[in-house]
């Protein structure tokens, strides 16, 4: 499906870089554990370049509406989830660079970093801060063991 005119102003400025067309990116949300680079930011969803600090640990909340696709580009990640209000211990994954994984809506999910790590994620909504917070249930635990830097 192609972009609408003013989805592609908003979400994808365009400049010349060397003689090519470049997307201008927003700026990257950055802390100790590394950065998030929106690489799309439209109307119908968003990709997204996460760096992880080795012995980091994000997610560990769940989404009302979102899904997301998770690409490791390099390091590794574990990941647990269970479904929202469960109190059985969640399921753990182990996903190293070339795999990739999908958490759907209302499954609460942690990430954890033990090397630094590179990811490429793909959702299916906006994630401009407000509207991300909205669809956001942060859990009053973590999912998955490590070192508690900070969570997203």
């Amino acid at each position: 499906m192609p972009y609408k005119e003013s989805e592609v102003v908003r979400s994808m400025p365009v400049r010349l870089v060397g003689g090519t067309a470049g997307v201008v990116l927003a700026a990257p949300h950055v802390d100790v554990r590394g950065s998030i680079i929106p690489i799309h930011l439209g109307q119908s969803g968003s990709v997204h370049l996460i760096t992880s600090a080795a012995g980091s640990r994000r997610a560990d909340h769940w989404h009302r509406e979102d899904w997301h696709v998770c690409y490791v580009l390099s390091g590794s990640v574990i990941y647990t989830e269970r479904p929202v209000g469960s109190n059985n211990p969640p399921t753990e994954y182990r996903f190293l660079a070339g795999q990739a994984f999908w958490t759907g809506p209302q499954v609460e999910h942690g990430m954890f970093f033990p090397v630094q790590t590179n990811l490429i994620v793909i959702a299916n909504r906006h994630r401009e801060s407000a509207d991300y917070e909205r669809d956001l249930v942060r859990l009053g635990q973590p999912l998955v063991g490590g070192t508690d830097l900070q969570t997203t």
